[in-house]
């Protein structure tokens, strides 16, 4: 089975009237911030136990699928159902370019390509992590700008990538706050930019706001998943795990290797570390 890592309270304002359960103004997430005081305590995953509370989402994951393909994209693949279900839909024959090659910025690119875009293009890093990717057989085209000698010449290749006019639609998915000035000069004019890696805050940036006009951008932000959303991601992966290979994605690590699997995490060694007890 899987879980829903937050549980909404379905009484605040977000949740009762804007009926939006990822804005609860008392969302209470597993490992995050539900009190480990609280008997009996066991609020966190990286344990041999978990103990889920009242109103917890839990979904049986298909008969047949690896375990490890499944947690490839535990969060990431929820988190983008929310974003291109709800926020901004890719829309069939689409030029994506996605932002980020960390297991948000793939769990986007893939979920892109079975939305139908007929191009789906992956910028990030380090080289590494998009051969990998390539190997799963995410992503048409894979562009290295962290290895870049010359980011403006990386970004000058994506361009020519989506013909020169600029991308449908732009996914950021890289956590990096100067990657927004970049994304939007990646879209096309009266495209859209749906921002979706900004969840820790990581402090201001500069963008130029004549981008947005100029282009006629739509820019959209998207926070989280709920229940609702892990229950459509795993509906989807028996179509994800035939197309792509998802267990490629995942390093597995003993529960007693935390401290290495969390090195190797920081170190960009590895693309999804899974603790296994």
């Amino acid at each position: 089975v899987m879980w829903a890592s937050s549980i909404a309270c379905g009484d605040c304002v977000p949740c009762r009237i804007h009926r939006e359960p990822t804005l609860c103004e008392n969302r209470r997430t597993y490992g995050v911030n539900r009190p480990v005081d609280q008997e009996p305590g066991l609020s966190g995953a990286w344990a041999d136990y978990i103990c889920l509370r009242p109103g917890t989402a839990v979904v049986k994951v298909p008969e047949g699928i690896d375990p490890l393909a499944a947690m490839a994209f535990a969060c990431a693949g929820p988190t983008m159902v929310h974003a291109l279900y709800e926020r901004r839909p890719v829309r069939v024959g689409e030029t994506v370019v996605v932002q980020g090659s960390g297991p948000v910025g793939l769990a986007a690119a893939a979920l892109a390509e079975l939305s139908g875009a007929e191009r789906v293009i992956l910028v990030g890093g380090p080289q590494a992590r998009l051969r990998t990717a390539a190997e799963a057989g995410i992503g048409d085209h894979h562009v290295d700008i962290v290895g870049a000698a010359d980011q403006a010449t990386a970004l000058a290749e994506v361009m020519e990538l989506t013909g020169g006019r600029g991308a449908d639609l732009v996914i950021e998915a890289t956590g990096v706050p100067a990657a927004i000035d970049q994304g939007l000069r990646l879209a096309r004019r009266g495209g859209s930019y749906l921002v979706v890696g900004q969840y820790t805050d990581s402090g201001d940036t500069t963008v130029n706001p004549h981008q947005i006009v100029y282009r006629q951008l739509d820019v959209v932000g998207s926070w989280a998943f709920t229940g609702a959303h892990l229950v459509q991601y795993v509906g989807l992966l028996p179509a994800l795990t035939r197309r792509f290979d998802l267990a490629r994605l995942v390093t597995r690590y003993d529960l007693e290797e935390h401290g290495r699997a969390l090195a190797d995490v920081a170190a960009g060694a590895v693309l999804k570390a899974v603790l296994v007890s």
